[in-house]
């Protein structure tokens, strides 16, 4: 999505905006599979990749809005590692043909956070985590959950699509590979722990 956005910026003519449906079409042109309404596959689906925008955005590597995308510098530093990794590099899953490229996304995401890390390289009687790893796993902030807007607008997305879509991709892939199964063990130990703060016990 991000390197579609890049793409798009670095081949327009000065002044020319990038709406939203120039990122949708882009990005479903390269990767229908993953950007198709369901049940469609001629269609992008505009609100998944809306939604894939707005988590960019939060995160610090898109700014602007539907009616007009960019990059920030953040963004670019990215854009030129995908770019410079390969965008193909395998998922470290042993069956990635049937993952999709969100939930692909997320999960390389969370590999890579300090306290998965921590939770590997741990002695699991010895682990402490804190509500920070909480919000850290969930990919935001305990700002983000400080008042209702920044809930909606921050905090919820996130979460939603964690529990409705990731963590249920891993519950079903879990015996497949270990990291899988390690970030499952993670969630459930953190949610255990820290769910109340969701629930508002």
């Amino acid at each position: 999505m991000l390197i579609s956005l890049y793409e798009l910026i670095e081949g327009n003519r000065p002044g020319r905006k990038v709406t939203l449906e120039d990122v949708a079409v882009t990005a479903w042109n390269k990767y229908k599979n993953d950007f198709c309404m369901r049940g469609y596959p001629e269609y992008p689906n505009m609100r998944d990749l809306e939604r894939l925008l707005s988590a960019l955005r939060s995160e610090k590597y898109v700014k602007g809005n539907v009616h007009n995308y960019g990059i920030t510098s953040d963004g670019l530093k990215l854009v030129n590692e995908l770019l410079s990794e390969g965008t193909n590099s395998p998922i470290p899953i042993e069956d990635s043909g049937g993952i999709r490229r969100d939930i692909q996304q997320e999960i390389n995401r969370i590999l890579k956070l300090k306290v998965f890390n921590y939770y590997v390289h741990t002695d699991k009687n010895k682990i402490e985590l804190l509500e920070s790893d909480f919000f850290e796993f969930i990919g935001t902030s305990p700002r983000s959950f400080n008042s209702l807007k920044e809930r909606r607008l921050l905090f919820l997305p996130k979460y939603v699509f964690l529990v409705n879509e990731v963590i249920p991709f891993c519950k079903l892939n879990s015996k497949k590979d270990k990291n899988i199964a390690m970030i499952l063990e993670l969630w459930n130990i953190l949610f255990k722990q820290f769910g109340k703060l969701i629930k508002g016990d």
